[in-house]
C-alpha cells in the first residue's frame, strides 16, 4: 500500500459530525462478531468494511466504518460513527458485552475528510487503511465516478482545514457516492436493505446470528426488496435534512412516499439520499417536504440498484 499523502498535499476538511469508537479486550472480535451486521472474522489487517448496529426488528441504529488498529493485540478496533449518537451508542453496547472481556470507549481522536489533489500521491483506495509516521490513520473513502480520490483522516485536531464550505462538499461527494449514515433523525426508520447496504458490503449473509438478522436475512432471501434509497438532486436552497419527507406531487393529499436519509447543500445544488419505493419513484414527480415543496430529480447511482 502506497504511504499515505502528507496534508499539504490533500485538501482537509474536519468532520464533527463523526466520531471514534474504540473496543478492545480478549473477546472483542467475538463480542462485535454477535453484534453488527458484518462479519469480521475476514477482516483483513489493512482494511476497513461498513458495517450498521439494528434492533431485534432490524431496524438501524447506527452505521459504522470499522476497521482493525495496526498492531494490537489482543484485536482491537475502532469505528467511526454519527457523534450525535456515538455515547448513546457505546452505553447500548456495553450492556450486552455481561461477562466478555470488552472495552468500550470514546476515542479522542479527531475525523476529517481529505481530498487528493490532481498532483499529489494516491490516498490509501476505498476501504483500505494506512497509518502514517504521526500516528494518523487514513482510510480510503468511496468516491463517484469522476470524482476526486477522498478518504477519512483519524488523528490530531489539528490539521490544516479548508473551512466549513469544505466539510459540506464532502457530505455532497459521500452522498454521490451512495453511501448513507445514521444518525439520530433517522435512527430505527431504516432497514440495511433500505439505506442499500447490501449493495456496498455492509452486510453478511454467511456469519453467525446478531441483532435483527432473522429480519435482515429474510428480506435478503425473499428476493425483491421494494424500497431502495436513491439518489436525487434539488435547488441549493431546498433546505433538505434527514428524515425530512418525500412527497408525489401526483398524488397531492396523498401521503410521502419516502424520507430523507442524508443531505448536503453547496452553492451548486442539494444532494439528497432518499429511502422511497424503487419502481414507484422511477415515474414520481418528487417533491421535498410537502406535495408542491422543491423538485427533487433522480440522479444514477455509482451502483446498481436491482430491486428484484
Amino acid at each position: 500500500m502506497p504511504e499515505p499523502t502528507t496534508p499539504t498535499s490533500l485538501l482537509i476538511a474536519p468532520l464533527p459530525q463523526l466520531a471514534v469508537l474504540r473496543f478492545d479486550g480478549a473477546d472483542a472480535t467475538d463480542f462485535l462478531q454477535g453484534q453488527l451486521t458484518q462479519d469480521l472474522k475476514t477482516l483483513a489487517p489493512n482494511e476497513a468494511r461498513l458495517a450498521a448496529y439494528c434492533t431485534a426488528k432490524g431496524r438501524m441504529l447506527a452505521t459504522l466504518v470499522i476497521w482493525r488498529v495496526h498492531g494490537a493485540e489482543p484485536a482491537t478496533y475502532e469505528a467511526l460513527v454519527s457523534a450525535d449518537l456515538a455515547d448513546a451508542l457505546a452505553k447500548r453496547l456495553r450492556m450486552f458485552v455481561l461477562r466478555a472481556k470488552v472495552g468500550i470507549t470514546r476515542s479522542p481522536r479527531a475525523v476529517a475528510g481529505a481530498w487528493r489533489l490532481a498532483e499529489a500521491p494516491g490516498l490509501p483506495a476505498a476501504w483500505q487503511v494506512a497509518d502514517d509516521a504521526d500516528g494518523v490513520t487514513w482510510i480510503g473513502a468511496p468516491a463517484a465516478p469522476q470524482a476526486a480520490a477522498r478518504g477519512w483522516r483519524i488523528g490530531a485536531a489539528d490539521a490544516p482545514a479548508v473551512g466549513e464550505a469544505a466539510a459540506d462538499a464532502w457530505l455532497a461527494q459521500q452522498i454521490e457516492a451512495g453511501l448513507p449514515w445514521v444518525d439520530t433523525a433517522v435512527q430505527e426508520l431504516l432497514t440495511p436493505q433500505m439505506a442499500n447496504l447490501d449493495l456496498i458490503g455492509g452486510v453478511s449473509f454467511t456469519k453467525g446470528c446478531y441483532p435483527g438478522q432473522e429480519v435482515v436475512a429474510r428480506a435478503h432471501y425473499r428476493g425483491k426488496q421494494k424500497r431502495r434509497a436513491l439518489l436525487g438532486r434539488a435547488a441549493p436552497d431546498a433546505g433538505a435534512a434527514p428524515a425530512q419527507d418525500v412527497y408525489d406531487a401526483r398524488q397531492p393529499g396523498g401521503e410521502p412516499i419516502g424520507r430523507v436519509i442524508n443531505a448536503a447543500a453547496t452553492a451548486q445544488a442539494t444532494v439528497l439520499l432518499f429511502e422511497a419505493p424503487f419502481e414507484a419513484a422511477q415515474t414520481a414527480q418528487l417533491r421535498l417536504g410537502t406535495p408542491d415543496g422543491p423538485a427533487i430529480a433522480l440522479e444514477p447511482l455509482p451502483y446498481a440498484l436491482d430491486p428484484a
